[in-house]
């Protein structure tokens, strides 16, 4: 019997250690977040309303970025470039620090999804797919 107790309280302690527990990161403070992605190291969050900050070191700290007072709700990323997206869709090669509009005629255009292949880059809109 005190073999069976012992067995039991072995397994539930096992169970319960499998789960993950969960830390909140320190901010970023700006913005209600709406989308995370990691590139190279860095953390990228989009905020409703504050744009994107970067964390270097998994969440500990943030810092602003060059693209603020945006709503960013996604992101993408190639070998070159991250993306942001939201009411506009927007691209950074150094990393986060400055970020380049990339329209090209889409305005006032809603982007629901971003995703790249390497050669292209394909947004999804309220009104269709984009190249």
């Amino acid at each position: 019997m005190r073999f069976c107790i012992l067995v039991f309280i072995a397994v539930l302690f096992a169970h319960f250690s499998l789960f993950a527990q969960w830390t909140r990161t320190n901010g970023p403070n700006g913005g209600m977040v709406t989308s995370v992605i990691s590139m190279d190291n860095i953390l990228y969050a989009g905020t409703y309303g504050g744009g994107v900050f970067r964390s270097t070191d998994n969440g500990s700290n943030w810092e602003k970025t060059g693209l603020v007072k945006e709503d960013i709700r996604l992101f993408a990323h190639d070998n070159q470039y991250v993306y942001a997206g939201g009411d506009g869709i927007y691209r950074s090669s150094d990393k986060g620090i400055s970020w380049e509009e990339i329209y090209s005629g889409l305005r006032n255009v809603h982007i629901n999804a971003i995703h790249t292949n390497g050669k292209y880059i394909f947004i999804a809109t309220f009104g269709g797919v984009y190249r």
